[in-house]
């Protein structure tokens, strides 16, 4: 069987921040601590409108930093598309290999544009544009609505449930990509903006997962054990089991922006050919090999990519017991016990990425119990459940 399918998602438009006078603060502050600022009997004071000049023009401090929304501010959407190619097999069986992509246009990303980023390296503040028109030498930010590009061949192996067993089996190759740029020492790079493509923050190029379900064959309508102190000891029995494997989050080698010269945007060090990854874990231990990298002339880009590199790999197995016994004909009481992380393997975060740290290429912490995906450490949970 061949499946396919396309469809685009607008996005939400984001209405909380926008100039004035669509939207404007009004502090209201009451007389002392011990009073408040006001009551809802009394209604709410008259708002303090913003007192503009008589030309029009609002004189901006130039060391003031600011962020402005554009009028034609575009509406984000995303194109989705999938074609996948299934077949039934022997054993309850079924197998799908799918193509599955997607791109977003215009997506509002966590950082802005800064608009007033020197356009020149070595130029320093001279270099910003509005400076040069206004006098104008801090930052202006705007939103940044960016393209993303997802590609993947998605394959899964499932069997039914049937005969007391169920699998699933998935493998995801993939890649994404887009122009967000997370580097410390700046911006983006507002020169050369092509700089900032590049596998995105959450990239994982390779992901595998097999979870199951088993009934063990003892018990009443099983093949074995349907009575008796057999049944007593061995009937019942259910495991359960989700096992992950997941290569590493991208690696943004950074260096400071200083020689660079050219306030508000980043820069990376050089890189020197092949960089050899170690794996090594822990302080002292290179991760990767810092040998591959120096530091650029000064007024001058590196040459290093934007996530050129991955990090630590992940692993868990995820496994549970359940036992369930019949009190009444219609109660029955569900012993469980389940573990997160059984093997408690260490996820580790990623190496330090900052040419200019003395731990550059080292992997100096685990992670904590931050991961929506995963159990950093080992946990143990015992329960009853009752149903009727």
């Amino acid at each position: 069987m061949i499946r396919g399918g396309y469809g685009i998602s607008y996005l939400v438009r984001t209405t909380n921040v926008y100039n004035f006078p669509v939207a404007q603060a009004n502090q209201l502050a009451p007389a002392n601590s011990f009073v408040a600022a006001g009551s809802l009997a009394t209604g709410a004071p008259t708002p303090n409108p913003v007192q503009l000049p008589p030309t029009g023009v609002i004189t901006n401090p130039p060391n003031q930093s600011y962020t402005y929304i554009p009028m034609d501010l575009p509406q984000g959407y995303v194109e989705s598309w999938n074609i996948a190619l299934q077949r039934a097999l022997p054993s309850n069986f079924t197998l799908e290999a799918a193509y599955v992509g997607n791109h977003g246009v215009n997506v509002p990303t966590s950082n802005n544009i800064n608009i007033n980023a020197s356009r020149t390296p070595g130029s320093g503040s001279a270099g910003r544009p509005l400076n040069l028109l206004f006098g104008r030498t801090a930052d202006t930010n705007e939103p940044y609505n960016a393209h993303s590009y997802y590609d993947s061949l998605q394959i899964k192996l499932n069997r039914r449930f049937s005969n007391g067993l169920m699998l699933t089996t998935a493998y995801a190759l993939g890649k994404s990509i887009d122009f967000n740029a997370s580097t410390t020492g700046g911006n983006f790079n507002n020169i050369v903006f092509a700089a900032n493509r590049g596998p995105a923050d959450w990239d994982r190029r390779h992901i595998f997962t097999q979870s199951y379900v088993y009934e063990l064959p003892f018990g009443p309508g099983k093949r074995w054990a349907q009575s008796g102190a057999s049944n007593w000891l061995l009937g019942g029995w259910q495991l359960n089991g989700l096992w992950t494997w997941e290569t590493g989050l991208p690696l943004d080698i950074a260096i400071s922006n200083a020689s660079l010269n050219a306030p508000a945007n980043i820069n990376r060090p050089n890189v020197n050919g092949p960089v050899q990854v170690f794996g090594n874990i822990g302080p002292g231990q290179l991760y990767f090999d810092t040998a591959s990298f120096s530091a650029p002339p000064p007024n001058t880009f590196g040459s290093t990519g934007r996530n050129v590199l991955h990090g630590p790999r992940l692993f868990e197995v995820d496994f549970s017991v359940f036992r369930r016994f019949r009190v009444k004909e219609r109660t029955s009481l569900e012993f469980r016990a389940e573990s997160f992380n059984l093997s408690n393997t260490p996820h580790f975060d990623r190496p330090d990425t900052n040419f200019s740290d003395a731990a550059f290429g080292q992997v100096t912490t685990a992670r904590g119990n931050q991961s929506v995906q995963v159990n950093e450490n080992r946990q143990l949970q015992f329960s009853l459940r009752l149903m009727f």
